[in-house]
């Protein structure tokens, strides 16, 4: 009798076990609230400022909350894998002289107002 040929591998997989392979960064979805809770949190640009006012700067601050602490207790931002850093202007979807243009207007703006 004849064998049925092995399955097909996807995406590049190799015959080895998932748990062997190379983890990756990928945003889970948990929805229980029990389960977020115990995932690590993190702190997006605008929380830095909140728990900089709480805690303290990062350098060496001397606030009263441990920094680490509030943020696994009080932070909403909660992943399994810290999220990547977007770069500045990756969401600025305008042409290069029409941004130039917006930031000496800005710019005028400002001395216009600094002169007053």
């Amino acid at each position: 009798t004849m064998m049925p040929p092995p399955p097909k591998q996807r995406n590049g997989e190799n015959s080895g076990n998932r748990e062997q392979q190379q983890p990756h960064k990928y945003k889970e979805v948990v929805r229980c609230r029990d389960k977020r809770r115990t995932m690590p949190g993190h702190a997006c640009e605008h929380c830095v400022k909140f728990i900089d006012a709480v805690c303290g700067p990062a350098d060496g601050g001397d606030g009263v909350f441990d920094r680490d602490k509030m943020i696994m207790d009080c932070s909403r931002h909660r992943a399994n894998h810290s999220p990547d850093h977007t770069p500045d202007g990756f969401w600025e979807l305008s042409f290069a002289d029409e941004i130039a243009a917006r930031k000496e207007g800005e710019e005028d703006l400002q001395r216009n107002m600094m002169d007053n």
